[in-house]
């Protein structure tokens, strides 16, 4: 990965990679499965348990330096993000979408969706809600749960 020195994000998605990268390695560089004791496998379980996380949070990292603008960019709540977990105790990333901000055609945008929504989004679902709760940022977890429970499920994109 490359490092940028006004990327403040950078160390932490270097470490999370690093992470990731040891603990693959552990696990993978174990005796072949036929002659690994017990012991053995739970040490294999807890390197992969390790990667996940890692993994998980590079993603996230990752997924915040994209919506991040360019230096000396700011356009509204651009750099507010939120993260909580639910109840199930699934991990979710929370930020608003301000599609004029973003040059999209709002033009096309249908209803409340034109002023922008929030996206909800954890690995396997995105969720969106328009319009944005004005207070979404000092919501609580469970408050932000909620929202999730009223915004749309977004369907996934077709593989091509």
């Amino acid at each position: 990965m490359e490092s940028n020195a006004s990327d403040p994000l950078a160390p932490q998605l270097e470490e999370a990679e690093r992470t990731l990268a040891r603990a693959l390695g552990e696990a993978c560089d174990a005796r072949p499965l036929e002659r690994a004791d017990t012991g053995e496998l739970i040490r294999i379980e807890e390197m992969l348990a390790i990667a996940s996380e890692a993994a998980k949070r590079a993603i996230s990292i990752r997924r915040r330096r994209k919506r991040t603008p360019p230096e000396g960019v700011t356009t509204p709540s651009e750099h507010r993000h939120r993260e909580f977990t639910d109840s199930r105790g699934e991990r979710w990333d929370v930020w608003a979408v301000y599609p004029q901000a973003r040059g999209t055609p709002h033009q096309v945008l249908r209803g409340s969706f034109r002023n922008g929504w929030l996206c909800l989004e954890t690995q396997t679902q995105k969720r969106r809600l328009s319009p944005i709760p004005p207070d979404w940022e000092s919501m609580s977890d469970v408050q932000l749960e909620e929202l999730c429970q009223q915004a749309s499920l977004v369907p996934p994109r077709a593989q091509s």
